[in-house]
Protein backbone atom coordinates (compact mmCIF):
# COMPACT_ATOMS: atom_id res chain seq x y z
CA UNK A 1 0.00 0.00 0.00
CA UNK A 2 2.93 2.30 0.42
CA UNK A 3 4.08 4.16 -2.63
CA UNK A 4 7.56 4.12 -4.10
CA UNK A 5 9.85 6.40 -2.05
CA UNK A 6 11.23 7.88 -5.27
CA UNK A 7 7.87 9.45 -6.10
CA UNK A 8 7.21 13.10 -5.42
CA UNK A 9 6.51 13.64 -1.74
CA UNK A 10 3.56 15.86 -2.67
CA UNK A 11 1.80 12.79 -4.04
CA UNK A 12 2.59 10.55 -1.06
CA UNK A 13 -0.27 11.23 1.32
CA UNK A 14 -0.33 9.92 4.88
CA UNK A 15 -3.69 8.85 6.27
CA UNK A 16 -2.12 8.81 9.75
CA UNK A 17 0.12 11.89 10.05
CA UNK A 18 3.85 11.68 10.53
CA UNK A 19 3.59 14.09 13.49
CA UNK A 20 1.85 11.27 15.39
CA UNK A 21 3.76 8.31 13.93
CA UNK A 22 7.10 9.84 14.99
CA UNK A 23 5.96 9.55 18.62
CA UNK A 24 5.93 5.77 18.15
CA UNK A 25 9.29 5.62 16.40
CA UNK A 26 12.99 5.69 17.19
CA UNK A 27 15.65 7.75 15.45
CA UNK A 28 18.38 5.86 13.63
CA UNK A 29 21.96 7.08 13.17
CA UNK A 30 20.91 9.03 10.09
CA UNK A 31 18.32 10.93 12.11
CA UNK A 32 15.44 9.13 10.40
CA UNK A 33 12.40 8.02 12.35
CA UNK A 34 11.71 4.29 12.14
CA UNK A 35 8.63 2.52 13.41
CA UNK A 36 7.93 -1.20 13.81
CA UNK A 37 4.90 -2.22 11.75
CA UNK A 38 2.69 -5.31 11.78
CA UNK A 39 0.57 -6.09 8.70
CA UNK A 40 -2.61 -7.86 9.84
CA UNK A 41 -3.36 -9.18 6.37
CA UNK A 42 0.04 -10.72 5.57
CA UNK A 43 1.00 -11.50 9.18
CA UNK A 44 4.40 -9.85 8.63
CA UNK A 45 6.39 -7.57 10.90
CA UNK A 46 8.93 -5.09 9.56
CA UNK A 47 10.81 -1.90 10.33
CA UNK A 48 9.61 1.10 8.33
CA UNK A 49 10.71 4.66 7.90
CA UNK A 50 7.85 6.85 9.15
CA UNK A 51 7.81 8.46 5.71
CA UNK A 52 6.76 5.10 4.26
CA UNK A 53 4.24 4.07 6.92
CA UNK A 54 0.47 4.44 6.51
CA UNK A 55 0.86 6.34 3.26
CA UNK A 56 -0.74 5.95 -0.18
CA UNK A 57 -0.02 7.69 -3.46
CA UNK A 58 -2.64 10.35 -4.28
CA UNK A 59 -4.79 9.34 -1.33
CA UNK A 60 -6.09 12.91 -1.05
CA UNK A 61 -6.39 13.49 -4.81
CA UNK A 62 -9.24 12.52 -7.12
CA UNK A 63 -9.51 13.02 -10.87
CA UNK A 64 -12.99 14.26 -11.80
CA UNK A 65 -14.52 15.71 -14.93
CA UNK A 66 -12.93 19.08 -15.40
CA UNK A 67 -9.81 18.56 -13.29
CA UNK A 68 -8.56 17.33 -9.92
CA UNK A 69 -9.83 17.52 -6.38
CA UNK A 70 -6.75 17.90 -4.17
CA UNK A 71 -7.06 17.93 -0.39
CA UNK A 72 -3.46 17.38 0.72
CA UNK A 73 -2.76 21.07 1.42
CA UNK A 74 -6.07 21.33 3.28
CA UNK A 75 -5.20 18.29 5.40
CA UNK A 76 -1.71 19.64 6.06
CA UNK A 77 -3.13 22.98 7.23
CA UNK A 78 -5.22 21.21 9.88
CA UNK A 79 -2.23 19.10 10.95
CA UNK A 80 -0.04 22.21 11.19
CA UNK A 81 -2.46 23.87 13.60
CA UNK A 82 -2.65 20.76 15.78
CA UNK A 83 1.08 19.93 15.82
CA UNK A 84 2.23 22.59 18.34
CA UNK A 85 -0.75 21.81 20.59
CA UNK A 86 0.12 18.11 20.70
CA UNK A 87 3.78 18.96 21.30
CA UNK A 88 2.79 21.27 24.17
CA UNK A 89 0.61 18.56 25.74
CA UNK A 90 3.37 15.96 25.58
CA UNK A 91 6.12 18.35 26.70
CA UNK A 92 4.08 19.56 29.69
CA UNK A 93 2.47 16.16 30.31
CA UNK A 94 -0.85 17.96 30.79
CA UNK A 95 -3.84 19.38 28.94
CA UNK A 96 -4.54 22.05 31.55
CA UNK A 97 -2.68 24.73 29.61
CA UNK A 98 -4.47 24.51 26.26
CA UNK A 99 -6.73 27.41 25.30
CA UNK A 100 -10.29 27.26 23.93
CA UNK A 101 -8.85 27.85 20.47
CA UNK A 102 -6.40 24.99 21.02
CA UNK A 103 -9.30 22.78 22.09
CA UNK A 104 -11.19 23.50 18.87
CA UNK A 105 -8.11 23.01 16.65
CA UNK A 106 -7.31 19.73 18.39
CA UNK A 107 -10.94 18.62 18.07
CA UNK A 108 -10.82 19.43 14.34
CA UNK A 109 -7.64 17.39 13.94
CA UNK A 110 -9.20 14.38 15.70
CA UNK A 111 -12.40 14.76 13.67
CA UNK A 112 -10.35 14.77 10.48
CA UNK A 113 -8.41 11.72 11.61
CA UNK A 114 -11.70 9.96 12.27
CA UNK A 115 -12.80 10.26 8.64
CA UNK A 116 -9.56 10.38 6.61
CA UNK A 117 -8.53 6.73 6.82
CA UNK A 118 -8.53 3.74 4.48
CA UNK A 119 -11.03 2.10 6.82
CA UNK A 120 -13.47 5.00 6.49
CA UNK A 121 -13.49 4.65 2.71
CA UNK A 122 -13.63 0.88 2.82
CA UNK A 123 -16.81 1.05 4.91
CA UNK A 124 -18.63 2.84 2.09
CA UNK A 125 -17.64 0.13 -0.39
CA UNK A 126 -18.22 -2.85 1.91
CA UNK A 127 -21.58 -1.60 3.21
CA UNK A 128 -22.86 -1.13 -0.36
CA UNK A 129 -21.77 -4.67 -1.28
CA UNK A 130 -23.44 -6.06 1.83
CA UNK A 131 -26.64 -4.16 1.03
CA UNK A 132 -26.73 -5.48 -2.55
CA UNK A 133 -26.33 -9.06 -1.27
CA UNK A 134 -29.08 -8.67 1.35
CA UNK A 135 -31.48 -7.12 -1.15
CA UNK A 136 -30.80 -9.86 -3.69
CA UNK A 137 -31.44 -12.47 -1.02
CA UNK A 138 -34.67 -10.87 0.22
CA UNK A 139 -36.16 -10.01 -3.18
CA UNK A 140 -34.96 -12.89 -5.30
CA UNK A 141 -33.51 -10.49 -7.87
CA UNK A 142 -29.83 -10.97 -8.59
CA UNK A 143 -28.86 -7.62 -10.06
CA UNK A 144 -28.25 -4.91 -7.50
CA UNK A 145 -24.77 -4.10 -8.74
CA UNK A 146 -25.76 -0.47 -9.35
CA UNK A 147 -25.84 -0.03 -5.56
CA UNK A 148 -22.17 -0.97 -5.16
CA UNK A 149 -19.99 2.06 -4.50
CA UNK A 150 -16.83 2.30 -6.62
CA UNK A 151 -13.48 3.19 -5.08
CA UNK A 152 -13.67 6.66 -6.66
CA UNK A 153 -17.17 7.18 -5.31
CA UNK A 154 -15.99 6.08 -1.86
CA UNK A 155 -13.11 8.54 -2.10
CA UNK A 156 -15.51 11.33 -3.05
CA UNK A 157 -17.80 10.43 -0.13
CA UNK A 158 -14.84 10.50 2.25
CA UNK A 159 -13.79 13.89 0.84
CA UNK A 160 -17.25 15.17 1.76
CA UNK A 161 -16.78 13.86 5.31
CA UNK A 162 -13.38 15.58 5.48
CA UNK A 163 -14.63 18.95 4.23
CA UNK A 164 -18.30 19.96 4.29
CA UNK A 165 -19.19 17.58 7.14
CA UNK A 166 -16.06 18.28 9.20
CA UNK A 167 -17.46 21.30 11.13
CA UNK A 168 -20.25 19.07 12.46
CA UNK A 169 -17.79 16.38 13.53
CA UNK A 170 -15.54 19.04 15.07
CA UNK A 171 -18.42 20.48 17.09
CA UNK A 172 -19.24 17.03 18.46
CA UNK A 173 -15.60 16.37 19.39
CA UNK A 174 -15.24 19.80 21.03
CA UNK A 175 -18.27 19.12 23.23
CA UNK A 176 -16.50 16.20 24.93
CA UNK A 177 -14.44 16.30 28.12
CA UNK A 178 -10.74 15.77 27.41
CA UNK A 179 -8.67 13.44 29.55
CA UNK A 180 -4.98 12.56 29.21
CA UNK A 181 -4.08 8.94 29.97
CA UNK A 182 -0.54 7.88 30.86
CA UNK A 183 0.76 4.33 30.54
CA UNK A 184 2.64 2.78 33.49
CA UNK A 185 6.31 1.74 33.33
CA UNK A 186 6.70 -1.43 31.32
CA UNK A 187 3.59 -0.79 29.20
CA UNK A 188 3.15 1.21 26.02
CA UNK A 189 0.40 2.32 23.69
CA UNK A 190 0.37 1.11 20.10
CA UNK A 191 -1.20 2.88 17.12
CA UNK A 192 -3.32 1.50 14.32
CA UNK A 193 -4.05 2.87 10.86
CA UNK A 194 -7.53 3.90 12.07
CA UNK A 195 -6.40 5.39 15.38
CA UNK A 196 -9.46 7.40 16.50
CA UNK A 197 -11.15 4.50 18.28
CA UNK A 198 -14.53 4.46 20.03
CA UNK A 199 -15.73 2.67 23.14
CA UNK A 200 -18.86 2.78 25.30
CA UNK A 201 -19.38 1.12 28.69
CA UNK A 202 -23.14 1.61 28.53
CA UNK A 203 -25.34 -1.26 27.31
CA UNK A 204 -26.01 -1.21 23.58
CA UNK A 205 -29.51 -0.60 22.32
CA UNK A 206 -31.02 -1.69 19.00
CA UNK A 207 -29.16 1.06 17.13
CA UNK A 208 -25.77 0.39 18.81
CA UNK A 209 -24.00 2.48 21.42
CA UNK A 210 -20.97 3.26 19.23
CA UNK A 211 -21.35 6.67 17.63
CA UNK A 212 -19.82 10.09 18.12
CA UNK A 213 -23.00 11.48 19.71
CA UNK A 214 -23.99 8.42 21.74
CA UNK A 215 -24.44 8.96 25.46
CA UNK A 216 -21.41 7.55 27.28
CA UNK A 217 -19.16 7.45 24.21
CA UNK A 218 -15.41 7.49 24.76
CA UNK A 219 -13.09 8.45 21.89
CA UNK A 220 -9.38 7.66 22.12
CA UNK A 221 -6.44 8.87 20.03
CA UNK A 222 -2.91 7.69 20.92
CA UNK A 223 -0.54 10.68 20.92
CA UNK A 224 2.61 8.74 21.75
CA UNK A 225 3.69 5.39 23.11
CA UNK A 226 3.21 6.87 26.60
CA UNK A 227 0.11 9.06 26.25
CA UNK A 228 -3.40 8.65 24.85
CA UNK A 229 -5.90 11.47 24.60
CA UNK A 230 -9.50 10.69 25.51
CA UNK A 231 -12.60 12.62 24.53
CA UNK A 232 -15.40 11.50 26.83
CA UNK A 233 -19.11 12.22 26.82
CA UNK A 234 -19.78 14.78 29.62
CA UNK A 235 -22.28 12.35 31.14
CA UNK A 236 -19.35 10.21 32.28
CA UNK A 237 -17.90 12.90 34.56
CA UNK A 238 -21.38 13.72 35.87
CA UNK A 239 -21.89 10.04 36.67
CA UNK A 240 -18.51 9.82 38.41
CA UNK A 241 -19.28 12.89 40.54
CA UNK A 242 -22.69 11.51 41.48
CA UNK A 243 -21.23 8.11 42.42
CA UNK A 244 -18.53 9.78 44.55
CA UNK A 245 -21.13 11.91 46.31
CA UNK A 246 -23.31 8.86 47.00
CA UNK A 247 -20.35 6.84 48.29
CA UNK A 248 -19.23 9.64 50.63
CA UNK A 249 -22.79 10.19 51.87
CA UNK A 250 -23.33 6.48 52.51
CA UNK A 251 -20.01 6.24 54.32
CA UNK A 252 -20.84 9.28 56.43
CA UNK A 253 -24.31 7.92 57.28
CA UNK A 254 -22.85 4.59 58.36
CA UNK A 255 -20.34 6.27 60.64
CA UNK A 256 -22.95 8.63 62.06
CA UNK A 257 -25.33 5.76 62.81
CA UNK A 258 -22.51 3.91 64.52
CA UNK A 259 -21.71 6.89 66.75
CA UNK A 260 -25.29 7.94 67.56
CA UNK A 261 -26.79 4.55 68.25
CA UNK A 262 -27.78 3.82 71.88
CA UNK A 263 -25.99 0.55 71.57
CA UNK A 264 -22.71 1.02 69.66
CA UNK A 265 -22.88 -0.40 66.16
CA UNK A 266 -19.71 -1.37 64.41
CA UNK A 267 -19.61 -0.48 60.71
CA UNK A 268 -19.09 -3.72 58.74
CA UNK A 269 -15.42 -3.54 57.66
CA UNK A 270 -16.14 -4.96 54.20
CA UNK A 271 -18.85 -2.34 53.54
CA UNK A 272 -16.60 0.53 54.69
CA UNK A 273 -13.73 -0.86 52.61
CA UNK A 274 -15.98 -1.09 49.55
CA UNK A 275 -17.14 2.51 49.84
CA UNK A 276 -13.58 3.75 50.44
CA UNK A 277 -12.45 1.76 47.40
CA UNK A 278 -15.14 3.39 45.24
CA UNK A 279 -14.04 6.85 46.39
CA UNK A 280 -10.33 6.11 45.82
CA UNK A 281 -11.06 4.95 42.26
CA UNK A 282 -13.31 7.89 41.40
CA UNK A 283 -11.16 10.68 42.89
CA UNK A 284 -8.25 10.49 40.39
CA UNK A 285 -10.65 10.07 37.44
CA UNK A 286 -12.56 13.21 38.38
CA UNK A 287 -9.33 15.10 39.13
CA UNK A 288 -7.90 14.21 35.70
CA UNK A 289 -11.09 15.39 33.98
CA UNK A 290 -11.23 18.62 35.96
CA UNK A 291 -7.55 19.62 36.17
CA UNK A 292 -6.12 18.30 32.89
CA UNK A 293 -3.31 16.48 34.67
CA UNK A 294 -2.67 12.97 33.34
CA UNK A 295 -4.39 9.94 34.77
CA UNK A 296 -1.86 7.18 35.37
CA UNK A 297 -3.58 3.98 34.34
CA UNK A 298 -2.72 0.37 35.02
CA UNK A 299 -1.46 -2.19 32.49
CA UNK A 300 -4.85 -3.92 31.98
CA UNK A 301 -6.37 -0.61 30.85
CA UNK A 302 -3.47 -0.11 28.41
CA UNK A 303 -4.22 -3.58 27.05
CA UNK A 304 -7.87 -2.62 26.61
CA UNK A 305 -6.98 0.55 24.70
CA UNK A 306 -4.45 -1.31 22.56
CA UNK A 307 -7.08 -3.92 21.75
CA UNK A 308 -9.27 -1.10 20.38
CA UNK A 309 -6.42 -0.04 18.08
CA UNK A 310 -6.14 -3.63 16.83
CA UNK A 311 -9.89 -4.04 16.34
CA UNK A 312 -10.32 -0.73 14.53
CA UNK A 313 -7.24 -0.95 12.30
CA UNK A 314 -7.89 -1.84 8.69
CA UNK A 315 -4.45 -3.35 8.15
CA UNK A 316 -1.41 -1.85 9.88
CA UNK A 317 -0.38 -1.53 13.54
CA UNK A 318 2.63 0.51 14.69
CA UNK A 319 4.67 -0.06 17.84
CA UNK A 320 7.71 1.60 19.35
CA UNK A 321 9.03 -1.58 20.96
CA UNK A 322 7.75 -4.07 18.40
CA UNK A 323 5.78 -6.00 21.01
CA UNK A 324 2.88 -7.50 19.03
CA UNK A 325 2.02 -10.30 21.45
CA UNK A 326 -1.51 -8.98 22.08
CA UNK A 327 -2.07 -8.64 18.34
CA UNK A 328 -1.03 -12.23 17.66
CA UNK A 329 -3.35 -13.50 20.39
CA UNK A 330 -6.33 -11.49 19.15
CA UNK A 331 -5.85 -12.62 15.54
CA UNK A 332 -5.56 -16.20 16.70
CA UNK A 333 -8.79 -15.90 18.71
CA UNK A 334 -10.80 -14.03 16.06
CA UNK A 335 -9.81 -13.83 12.39
CA UNK A 336 -12.30 -10.99 11.78
CA UNK A 337 -9.70 -8.66 13.35
CA UNK A 338 -7.58 -9.02 10.20
CA UNK A 339 -9.61 -6.09 8.87
CA UNK A 340 -11.36 -3.21 10.56
CA UNK A 341 -14.96 -3.59 11.77
CA UNK A 342 -17.69 -3.97 9.17
CA UNK A 343 -21.28 -2.77 9.09
CA UNK A 344 -24.00 -5.40 9.16
CA UNK A 345 -27.06 -4.85 6.98
CA UNK A 346 -30.09 -6.62 8.47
Amino acid sequence: MASNPSQSSSRRHHYVPQLILRRFADKNKKGEYQIKIFDKQTNKEYLSNVRDAMVITDFHTLAVEGGLIELENYVTSIEDRAAPIIAKILDNESINNISKEDHVNLSRFIALQFCRTVHHRTLFEEASKELSIVLADKTGFADFKELIVSSDDAKLMSFKSMTSELPGYTSIMASKDMILLKSPPGSEFIIGDNPASLWNDRPSNFFSNIGLSCVGIQIFLPLSSQYTLGLWCPSIKSEFIEKRRDAKRNLGNLRAQSCLAVTPIKVPPELEANLNSQISILEPLIAALETGHPLSIEAPYVTRLNSLQIKHAERFIGSKSGDFELLHKMLEDDTSYRTGPRMKVM
